[in-house]
């Protein structure tokens, strides 16, 4: 998920854009970038990003299930943004290879428009990071592995 300006103003607040790598509907295209605003096919509000506020995203993805080789569209991803739930996308083929072809890699990944200078500095602070796979977030264990991690 981004921060965008798109069709807002250059001080805020912001909106967010989805944007899922997946294996797209055999018409050679790979990905989407959905906007996450009013009227947006699976946006499910308008969230708005104010510069210098603290947010807690939470992040839900199912990779789709495979039927004789073939994926089939049942992957999911939705998003929360302060515990409400802002996106939802319940038809989506990343693999045709569930031993194989594996989720490796996950958090906050930033960047400013591609081949694009960013017209100022830009900051993102990031707190607190968890991935959980094959079932649901252990949030006391988490913690606790959190406090024991801890720089002194």
């Amino acid at each position: 998920m981004y921060v965008t300006t798109q069709e807002t103003d250059t001080e805020g607040p912001y909106h967010l854009l989805s944007n899922t790598y997946h294996m797209g509907e055999d018409d050679g295209e790979y990905g989407d970038q959905d906007h996450i605003v009013d009227g947006a096919e699976y946006a499910l509000g308008q969230p708005e990003i104010v510069p210098g506020q603290w947010y807690e995203f939470e992040y839900y993805v199912r990779v789709n299930t495979v039927s004789g080789g073939e994926p089939n569209a049942d992957g999911v991803v939705r998003y929360w943004l302060d515990g409400d739930p802002i996106y939802e996308r319940e038809n989506l083929r990343f693999t045709t290879d569930r031993e194989n072809n594996v989720i490796d890699t996950t958090g906050p990944v930033g960047h400013y428009g591609g081949g694009y200078t960013a017209p100022t500095t830009l900051y993102a602070y990031y707190d607190d990071h968890s991935m959980a796979l094959g079932g649901r977030f252990d949030s006391e264990t988490a913690e606790s592995e959190s406090d024991s991690d801890a720089c002194p």
